[in-house]
C-alpha cells in the first residue's frame, strides 16, 4: 500500500493467485476498501486478480456487487493478456467512479 499524501490517493496492488479461495478473497478485498474509507482517501486498487473480467459468471457478479456498493469500477475495458489463441482481461485497475470519468 502506498499513498500518494498530496493527491489523497492510496494505492493498493494485489494479486490473487488462481488457486485462492476467491470468497476469502473478496472479504479480503472489501475490508481494504473499508480501511481506505476510513481515512478519507481515494482508492487505486490494481493488480492481477486472475478472474476473467470479460466473461460473466458468478465471481464476477459477486465482485462487481461488492464494488458498485462501494461505487467503484474497473477501469480496465480491454483485454490485457493476449496470446495467439485466446484474449482475457485479469488485470485490473479499480477506482472511485467519482474519479474516474469517461
Amino acid at each position: 500500500m502506498t499513498e500518494l499524501v498530496d493527491y489523497g490517493y492510496i494505492i493498493v496492488c494485489i494479486y490473487r493467485s488462481p488457486d485462492n479461495n476467491f470468497w476469502i478473497f473478496l472479504k479480503n478485498l472489501e475490508l481494504i476498501i473499508l480501511k481506505i474509507q476510513s481515512r478519507n482517501k481515494k482508492p487505486l486498487l490494481c493488480g492481477d486478480w486472475n478472474l476473467k473480467f470479460m466473461v460473466n459468471n458468478k465471481r464476477l457478479q459477486e465482485l462487481q456487487n461488492l464494488l458498485e456498493s462501494y461505487n467503484m469500477m474497473n477501469t480496465a475495458r480491454s483485454p490485457t493478456r493476449i496470446t495467439p489463441s485466446t484474449e482475457s482481461l485479469i488485470d485490473v485497475i479499480i477506482t472511485n467512479k467519482k474519479i474516474f470519468q469517461y
